[in-house]
């Protein structure tokens, strides 16, 4: 802009000088000549950076253009995070929902757990109490069957009925044994005293010497070697009968009879 007000100045001093002398100074001069020549450089160069200012104007156009789209997705970007936030808000309240209620669930689990403990010993207890009672109850009905026993000098294998049964029919032969045996008279009264057994193995020959108690009802154990003679076909049965007071009321001869046959693998 400078070189283009010094042209024009220049150029009116030539023009003004021109005039002064009356056309005594040619056109062609080479002053003026340079001063044109300089002008029309001038000029040129004014083209140009108007033509530079221009592609400039447009590059900062397209730049605040590409601001602004910037700017728009900024804002759009800045949405799309407060929605993320606001959702990952609700799940963080929905998951802190679930957390309570979990706690909730186990507390209740807790209580039910523990009610359920107390309901299996006050189980415990009646299952005591009635076994207690039954004893007793039991107690009192032999005690009432014996006032209404018939009176006899003495008690004899006649005047009784036996049972025996074991646990199982197969066993190993280092198994232990166990079974049950009833006594009662043959009016239904329990008997009270002592009965022995013996483990035979048919053909091979007889253990004994073990005796239990028994009140109508009476159970029997024997640890191994129950089976002292190895696998086989074995017989266990009644062997002797005692009273309560120790005075034998059965021999071998009158109830080794009463028996059951088992294996022993």
């Amino acid at each position: 802009m400078n070189k283009t007000m010094a042209g024009l100045l220049v150029l009116g001093l030539v023009v003004g000088l021109a005039g002064g002398y009356g056309g005594g100074f040619a056109v062609c001069n080479p002053q003026v000549l340079r001063l044109q020549s300089d002008l029309s450089q001038t000029q040129s160069a004014l083209s140009d950076s108007q033509s530079e200012v221009e592609s400039l104007q447009g590059e900062l156009t397209q730049a605040q253009a590409n601001i602004s789209s910037l700017q728009t997705s900024l804002v759009k970007a800045e949405e799309t995070i407060g929605d993320l936030q606001s959702q990952l808000s609700q799940r963080d309240e929905e998951i802190l929902g679930l957390q309570n209620e979990l706690t909730q669930k186990n507390n209740q689990i807790g209580r039910l757990q523990e009610q359920i403990s107390d309901l299996i010993i006050e189980l415990r207890n009646l299952n005591q109490s009635y076994q207690a009672l039954q004893a007793i109850y039991e107690e009192l009905l032999n005690d009432y069957r014996m006032l209404n026993a018939p009176v006899s000098a003495f008690v004899s294998a006649a005047d009784l009925d036996f049972t025996i049964t074991t646990h199982q029919r197969i066993y190993g032969y280092k198994d232990p044994v166990s079974g049950n045996v009833t006594i009662y008279y043959n009016n239904g009264t329990a008997f009270k005293g002592k009965f022995s057994i013996y483990i035979e193995r048919i053909g091979y020959g007889v253990t004994s010497g073990w005796t239990f108690n028994v009140n109508g009802y009476g159970k029997f154990n024997v640890n191994p070697p129950a089976f002292t003679w190895g696998p086989g076909t074995y017989r266990i049965g009644l062997l002797w009968l005692y009273d309560s007071e120790g005075y034998t009321i059965a021999t071998p001869n009158e109830i080794r009879h009463i028996y059951v046959t088992v294996e022993a693998k």
